[in-house]
């Protein structure tokens, strides 16, 4: 059985109503695009909640709408950042000195 093909109306292009909406596009404020940074960062603490609570990686990924990827990054990040909070925290270590016996430097 054929059927009748529709027709489809034409489309006007009308060049001034393109120069003005692209005018305004232009005008407009940029979208800026989600970094892998700001997306780590905003994940930060939901993982970092997640993982406390013994959580593999594989399902924080599932539950937050992620890659394991993603998860493992934040992760890293998390402990990145608390291994540095902790040697800023932490008091300088003194410099280990090797000591001589007393014998061994009366002997030179």
């Amino acid at each position: 059985m054929a059927t009748k093909k529709e027709k489809v109306p034409a489309v006007q292009f009308d060049p001034v109503a393109a120069r003005e909406r692209l005018k305004a596009l232009l005008a407009s404020e940029p979208v800026r695009a989600k970094t892998i940074a700001d997306e780590i960062k905003e994940l930060m603490p939901e993982v970092s909640a997640a993982k406390a609570k013994g959580h593999s990686n594989d399902a924080i990924a599932e539950a937050l709408g992620v890659s394991p990827a993603t998860v493992r990054k934040v992760v890293k990040e998390v402990e990145d950042a608390a291994a540095a909070a902790k040697a800023s925290a932490s008091p300088a270590k003194p410099a280990v000195v090797a000591s001589v016996p007393a014998a061994a430097a009366a002997k030179k």
